[in-house]
């Protein structure tokens, strides 16, 4: 969600960034 300081949101946020600069 837009609540990224949610450690399981953070995780997610932080594996889908690494998905796309994973380029």
């Amino acid at each position: 969600g837009l609540k990224l300081y949610y450690p399981e949101e953070k995780e997610l946020y932080n594996k889908l960034r690494n998905d796309l600069l994973k380029t």
